[in-house]
């Protein structure tokens, strides 16, 4: 796993589709996101540069 804690997820999902043959979306949720204040996620810039970190 990369060293981003705020998208190791996210990081997952690209590395799995450098292999996967095919991918396919769907419009249910799977999950539910709950951010309590002071969480990594709860910062919307910092969330903001450690998804511009993990593309560059």
């Amino acid at each position: 796993m990369p060293s981003l804690p705020l998208r190791q997820d996210y990081a997952l999902w690209l590395a799995l589709l450098e292999v996967l043959l095919c991918a396919v979306g769907i419009e249910a949720p799977l999950v539910r996101l709950h951010v309590t204040r002071g969480s990594l996620s709860s910062n919307e810039w910092r969330a903001m540069r450690a998804t511009w970190a993990m593309h560059h």
